[in-house]
């Protein structure tokens, strides 16, 4: 009695190679990206950074915003960010609390603002409204806002 092995190693042959395919092709499927970020510097009129800003993200899409404070190269860096409309504080003993508000956060994008705080007290608002470009933000349309009223500029 003779054993043909090589129908069966055909078998196998093929069913490494399935395999083979398989975990080639599966890393690539998980390496989506489903998440973006922001990131930034906050830097007073002069140019001079201002370290320990605290830097506050919210919107809908998180459960709580997400709070981080500058670094010594007045350098922030929010990540693993849902994507949606999103508003940004910024607030800094010394300097009026900057708002912008409509910034769109996309899955694997990472925007960089350059954010510029004005002497005076917390309780003055500098609000940013109107969706900017998504990557330099160098030049905004500034509007403070005083306790009790507003001043256009």
């Amino acid at each position: 009695m003779q054993i043909n092995f090589a129908g069966r190693s055909n078998v196998l042959a093929c069913c490494l190679t399935l395999t083979l395919a398989v975990l080639l092709i599966l890393p690539s499927a998980f390496a989506q990206e489903t998440t973006g970020g922001i990131k930034g510097y906050v830097k007073d009129k002069t140019g001079s950074t201002v370290v320990g800003a605290e830097v506050t993200l919210s919107g809908t899409a998180l459960i709580t915003p997400q709070k981080a404070s500058t670094d010594g190269a007045g350098y922030f860096y929010f990540q693993l960010v849902p994507p949606g409309e999103y508003m940004l504080t910024v607030t800094a003993n010394g300097f009026r609390t900057y708002k912008q508000t409509r910034i769109d956060i996309a899955a694997a994008k990472l925007p960089t603002y350059e954010i510029q705080l004005e002497v005076g007290s917390v309780s003055e608002t500098i609000e940013v409204t109107g969706q900017q470009s998504r990557q330099r933000l160098s030049r905004t349309s500034l509007i403070p806002c005083l306790k009790g009223g507003r001043i256009n500029r």
